[in-house]
């Protein structure tokens, strides 16, 4: 998308699961060319939590309320930042594109607010997941399609023509633009032959690239992305290192490009701003009819220099 265009992410800070995945669907967003307000990334300590509420939502064309239970419960209560942002959608003058957001696997009734309206089902547990892929395009369809990027209207065959050949390349971008997490601890399962590859996790400084390409049916190689890469030899568990002394007790064997590994080796990342993580290969899947269909399932941990507390949990109630 070539032209700026601006979303509103709003939602109830009630468990790890949903500030996650509201910071995932953010980053996920911002690579069609959305800006996004959301909290997490445009509030620091000394800001203006209403004042942010406010400016955002008025200068947002769309707003994006992730409706579980929690936030249907505090709508009302304008004690809290939920019932603050309804209370603020609902006194705008100019009608935004509302588009809720539901989990997929859980049922619920929709506020008076949203009914009639699109809304998007996807699994918050597992963004990454690809059974998210085609509701995401909607989701991105519904938006382009909105902004006469890509109409679904048109007039003549070679019109059609045009439209859908433009449906299939943003449809083709959608699962490799989904294969990154922004937590600093997590599982995930990766099917390597998307995005060339490679899969990406954490953010700003503390963010890393990891590549991956088939070897055998037990055994996988891992590439070289970053400024230090490490084979932990049968590291089996995660929870051995719990802070960054602990790696020197263990066996490391340094890569310059790429590496073989098996179920139970860990991995070891250090950026270019010298912060270190740490992975797991739980799992590897080889279909040698269909590279499509490979993955690996790896844990990772960044450890993270400073243990900050969230700033929003108290004003966020």
């Amino acid at each position: 998308m070539k032209t700026e265009i601006t979303a509103f992410i709003s939602y109830s800070w009630e468990s790890e699961e949903v500030i996650s995945f509201a910071n995932w669907l953010a980053n996920f967003i911002e690579k069609y060319n959305i800006k996004v307000n959301l909290d997490q990334l445009d509030v620091f300590p000394g800001s203006n939590l209403q004042k942010f509420m406010e400016q955002g939502l008025n200068k947002s064309r769309y707003i994006l309320p992730i409706v579980t239970e929690s936030y249907k419960n505090k709508m009302d209560d304008p004690k809290t930042g939920v019932g603050t942002e309804v209370a603020l959608i609902k006194s705008l003058q100019t009608n935004p594109y509302i588009i809720p957001i539901v989990h997929s696997e859980k049922t619920i009734d929709f506020p008076e607010i949203f009914e009639g309206k699109f809304a998007t089902k996807v699994d918050m547990s597992n963004p990454t997941s690809i059974k998210n892929k085609d509701e995401l395009y909607k989701l991105i369809s519904v938006i382009a399609d909105n902004e006469g990027i890509l109409p679904t209207s048109v007039n003549s065959p070679i019109e059609k023509y045009g439209v859908t050949a433009m449906q299939l390349k943003l449809y083709s971008t959608i699962f490799g633009n989904m294969q990154f997490d922004t937590k600093l601890q997590d599982s995930v399962k990766f099917y390597y032959a998307n995005n060339d590859g490679d899969f990406y996790f954490g953010k700003e400084k503390m963010s890393f690239t990891t590549h991956w390409s088939t070897r055998g049916r037990d055994s996988i190689y891992s590439y070289n992305k970053v400024q230090t890469f490490c084979k932990i030899p049968a590291l089996n568990d995660l929870d051995k290192i719990k802070q960054i002394s602990d790696i020197q007790k263990f066996s490391q064997d340094n890569f310059k490009w790429d590496g073989t590994f098996y179920i139970g080796d860990g991995l070891l990342w250090i950026n270019k701003h010298d912060i270190v993580a740490i992975g797991l290969v739980k799992n590897i899947f080889k279909d040698q009819d269909n590279e499509i269909n490979c993955f690996v399932e790896f844990e990772y941990k960044i450890l993270n220099p400073i243990e900050n507390e969230s700033i929003f949990e108290e004003a966020r109630v």
